[in-house]
């Protein structure tokens, strides 16, 4: 009977099993797990027994894909079989690598085994990734998402005809859809990436110093698409962009290509680039892939090839298209190794593209190549970049080659932003939206085209000691900067931003601002207790007192919030927070220099219908605090304020600093303790116009109702 039941549910699993990629295993089952600098989601087996078999449940006909690892000593391995199949096992000879399994399975089973055997020394561990189960027939399709690091918009033949480098990428705009004016998030890379990969804002998504990690509790792009039925693949170079930040969420595999090492030594576009050549060989006729690949030659430290620096330097012309007048010596020459570094990295995807034409892959596959942010070379007076906000950094280049070169020679010369392209990519595919994306899809099914619209952009850099905002709307540029010398900026009249309109545009500017204060708000309105924590580490835990839900934000695992109870409509939540002092690597002038950075925990309330919040601090002596922007201590083992309170109300674009000037007391060990400061954002008054339809803006505008 059970012999009956078994064969039964088997077939009635392969007739129902859909075509496409699944994944049998919770994601809360699953670790990171790096070796060779590849990280996959995995299970870590326990020593003993020897020999276990992992269930992948109900599974129809299909191809199961497992890498496995040992941890052990010398002589460590392990044998990996599908129970009952017929297939030879596969064998990983060797601790500390990665080594790729696939199998067989002819016919459905109702509860499948994956039977894993370690062998050499009792200690030996196995550790197996997130099996992948193919269905059905093969389905064609590559989405391929190419990141250009530090590429300036205005150094590439396609939007500068002066500059004959990225021919290559113009041969890819000929195929495809030019993006004329899409502004990046940030000027440094975590921030703008992260914007990218969710389709959020920067106020939004929160990743914006050099310690904050990308949310987990945030859709990405590479989530979405393995919800899809996608495989999912990432080569990156940058070490912003590696698991430790959050960013292998969603990938199946995360390959780290030189990252680790990097800016010691750099790995060019040539190698990473044959990576992907070999998984396409190994993947695309199996299921549709997503690849997202992060290229760092055009990043300081330069150092092209000397054929590329050749061209560069002979051609007068090209060399004197350098930003700056007067130019000085040392950044003509730099400026000379940063255009050859573009154009080795051109030649090497033109390669691939070639590759792909050669393969019958490339009119199928749908291709994005995109920047993160620009580069300076003193048109502003500085150099690199992560310290302005100005054009050269913002106005990035991006390429999209749709299936069959759809559209091919299209330019969109509205203003669409970073968070515009996942959605718009997401939207082709006709795969679910990401949730809560501050970004548009542009993408119209319907009538197979693009919404064309232009819509406002905000931008924003917290790094080092630099701190600002910057909104573009129709032809007005602002950019607020916290030491207090902002600016206004006519882009049509003054598109290399030297006259600041400012001075004799005070109610423009105001506008204006209070457009970036309201895109600000829709993440930052409510109550924020932020815990700075001083040169030691301590845990500090508080109590808070609020009529509203309460979450937290900058968290580590060792940090716990949880609901205490609810009285009178009032909730009361506990926080217990490990506040460690963290390592933290910056790179200057080619060097690496590692200190460490006081760690900060964010408590957030982001109703608008909570008046009040009390703050117990119980532990130890009073606590020190400060409310809002105040550089006055104060102290307290408790606080209670109220939304009325001016010394607690901040404008949502005005910069926070932790901690006050005064930051002086000592705590026993002798150095700095934590210190607690509160503010509240008030909700916006009114709706940003990119919340609004066009069309019913319009509407409004002919009624006589102004911004």
């Amino acid at each position: 009977m059970l012999l009956a039941l078994l064969i039964t549910c088997a077939v009635a699993c392969e007739r129902a099993a859909p075509d496409g990629l699944t994944r049998p295993w919770p994601a809360a089952d699953l670790a990171l797990v790096t070796f060779q600098n590849t990280t996959l989601n995995a299970r870590r087996l326990t020593s003993e027994p020897r020999t276990q078999s992992l269930s992948l449940g109900p599974t129809p006909a299909s191809e199961v894909s497992v890498y496995v690892a040992v941890e052990g000593s010398d002589g460590s391995g392990a044998t990996v079989d599908l129970d009952g199949g017929s297939a030879p096992p596969c064998v990983v000879d060797g601790p500390s690598h990665w080594q790729a399994c696939r199998f067989t399975l002819p016919r459905g089973t109702a509860n499948l085994g994956l039977r894993v055997a370690v062998t050499g020394p009792a200690e030996t561990r196995a550790i197996v990734s997130q099996p992948l189960v193919r269905t059905g027939k093969p389905k064609p399709g590559l989405v391929l998402v190419i990141l250009m690091d530090t590429v300036r918009r205005d150094r590439l033949v396609t939007f500068e005809p002066r500059i004959p480098i990225g021919t290559a990428l113009d041969r890819l705009a000929k195929d495809g859809v030019v993006f004329d004016r899409l502004y990046s998030s940030s000027s440094w890379t975590r921030t703008a990436v992260a914007t990218l990969l969710t389709g959020l804002d920067a106020s939004a998504h929160g990743v914006l110093g050099r310690d904050d990690v990308l949310p987990s509790e945030r859709d990405q792009l590479a989530v979405a698409l393995q919800r899809g039925g996608w495989h999912t693949v990432a080569w990156s170079t940058n070490p912003n962009i590696i698991p430790l930040w959050g960013f292998a969420r969603g990938f199946d595999v995360f390959h780290d290509v030189g990252a680790s090492v990097w800016p010691t030594a750099k790995v060019h576009a040539a190698p990473v680039l044959a990576h992907v050549r070999a998984a396409l060989d190994a993947d695309l006729g199996a299921f549709p892939a997503f690849y997202y690949v992060h290229l760092m030659d055009p990043h300081a430290p330069y150092v092209p090839s000397e054929d590329d620096l050749k061209f560069v330097t002979d051609d007068a012309a090209l060399l004197a298209t350098v930003p700056h007048d007067p130019v000085i010596p040392i950044i003509r020459n730099e400026y000379a190794r940063y255009l050859a570094e573009i154009r080795g990295m051109d030649r090497a995807l033109g390669s691939l593209f070639d590759d792909l034409r050669a393969g019958h892959l490339y009119d199928d596959a749908t291709i994005l190549v995109v920047s993160d942010h620009g580069e300076e070379f003193r048109d502003h007076g500085g150099t690199r970049h992560g310290k302005t906000l100005y054009e050269e950094m913002l106005r990035v280049p991006a390429f999209l080659k749709l299936p069959g070169n759809a559209l091919a020679g299209t330019r969109i010369a509205a203003e669409t932003g970073l968070a515009d392209l996942a959605p718009t990519l997401l939207g082709l595919l006709g795969t679910d939206p990401l949730a809560g994306a501050s970004g548009r899809n542009l993408w119209n099914a319907e009538h197979h085209a693009f919404n064309a619209t232009s819509a406002t952009q905000t931008a924003v850099l917290k790094l080092d000691t630099f701190d600002l905002a910057a909104l573009v709307a129709d032809t007005r540029k602002l950019i607020l900067n916290h030491l207090g010398n902002d600016q206004l900026f006519d882009l049509p009249t003054d598109p290399l931003e030297k006259q600041n309109l400012l001075p004799a545009a005070e109610s423009s500017a105001a506008a204006l601002r209070s457009d970036l204060d309201a895109r600000i708000a829709r993440e930052a309105a409510g109550w924020h207790v932020r815990v700075c924590g001083g040169d030691t580490a301590e845990r500090q835990q508080l109590r808070v007192h609020v009529a509203s839900e309460l979450r937290g934000a900058l968290l580590e695992p060792t940090d716990e919030v949880r609901l205490v109870g609810k009285e009178d409509g009032v909730a009361e939540y506990a926080a217990d927070l490990e506040l460690a002092p963290r390592a933290s690597t910056r790179v200057v002038v080619g060097q690496v220099w590692t200190g460490m950075r006081p760690d900060e925990d964010e408590l957030v309330v982001t109703a608008a219908d909570a008046p009040r919040i009390v703050v117990d601090m119980p532990s130890g002596a009073p606590r020190r605090y400060a409310l809002g922007t105040s550089t006055d201590e104060r102290e307290g083992a408790e606080v209670s304020v109220a939304v009325d309170d001016p010394a607690v109300r901040v404008r949502p674009s005005t910069p926070i600093d932790c901690r006050p000037q005064s930051w002086t007391a000592t705590a026993p060990s002798g150095g700095r303790s934590a210190y607690v400061r509160i503010w509240y954002v008030a909700p916006s008054e009114r709706v940003p116009d990119g919340q609004v339809d066009p069309a019913l803006q319009e509407r409004l505008r002919a009624l006589g109702y102004q911004r």
